[in-house]
């Protein structure tokens, strides 16, 4: 059974290393028509003013990049995409056509997957609410978020 699920893994196509033209893993984006929107101590997300939200036919409430701010300069970890109020169906079409087959785990949610390497995909939707969101990540950049958390979790424990 792993054998197959990892040729089907194998098999899907993977999300661009691009994200409207910014280099997912390379430096953020920045400039006057960027506004933070949340910020933990290792990652900040951010809005551009004069971003196009649509993807296909599919309109988007919003469109969050995701920054690490533990890389110098601070790297772009991912992007998390909302629409609503349109079917997911439409957005798991769009995405299919441009990446391929998607995973999906359980047949009766609405769960996908796309990719196994450099950059994954996900999308996540209630058909019930008909709102979701895609979130596509750099998994390189990714990983070094949790390092960081891990050794700063490690370091807490002197402090007990």
């Amino acid at each position: 059974m792993a054998a197959i699920l990892a040729l089907a893994l194998a098999a899907m196509a993977a999300p661009s290393e691009t994200f409207r033209g910014f280099e997912l893993g390379g430096p953020c984006p920045s400039g006057p028509e960027w506004a933070l929107v949340t910020e933990t101590p290792d990652t900040q997300s951010w809005t551009r003013a004069d971003e196009k939200l649509l993807i296909g036919d599919v309109p988007l409430t919003s469109i969050e990049w995701m920054c690490w701010r533990g890389a110098n300069p601070p790297a772009l970890m991912g992007v998390s995409v909302s629409f609503s109020p349109i079917s997911g169906r439409t957005m798991r079409d769009t995405l299919t056509v441009q990446w391929g087959k998607p995973y999906q785990s359980n047949q009766y949610i609405d769960r996908y997957l796309w990719g196994t390497g450099g950059v994954v995909g996900f999308l996540d939707y209630s058909s019930s609410a008909k709102a979701g969101t895609v979130v596509i990540l750099h998994m390189a950049t990714q990983k070094r978020v949790e390092e960081a958390k891990k050794a700063r979790a490690a370091a807490a424990g002197e402090d007990l």
